[in-house]
């Protein structure tokens, strides 16, 4: 979402809580008004009465951790190997796990997040 988008939304909420302030002064009309729940409504206030007008754009919906994620220690190991030696991923995955040679499963697929995917080109 780019910032003007941030911006329109945090607008949006911030007239949310004025109409109940001052247009209202009922929240349970302000938000039938804008289609919203309570709980919504209160969110979004509590944000506000903590952070401000910043407290009203949205949050980074990434996990803060990610206990299915590749282990650092092995990516790095992965990415020393694609630097320094150059085969694919199926003796990469050897190389690295110790694996027999049939049982490459996965093996490709820790390195494109890493953006060391060009099996191709040798770099």
């Amino acid at each position: 979402m780019d910032e003007r988008e941030q911006q329109r939304k945090a607008r949006h909420r911030l007239a949310m809580i004025c109409h109940a302030e001052e247009v209202t002064g009922n929240v349970a009309a302000t938000c039938r008004y804008y289609g919203i729940s309570r709980p919504c409504f209160y969110k979004w206030l509590r944000r506000y009465e903590e952070f401000g007008e910043e407290g009203l754009r949205d949050g980074s919906s990434a996990p803060l951790n990610s206990p299915r994620a590749t282990k650092p220690e092995v990516v790095s190991k992965i990415i020393y190997l694609r630097q320094h030696y150059h085969f694919g991923p199926q003796k990469k995955g050897r190389k690295h796990s110790g694996r027999s040679p049939g049982d490459d499963h996965g093996a490709r697929w820790w390195f494109i997040p890493t953006g060391a995917a060009s099996f191709g080109a040798r770099s």
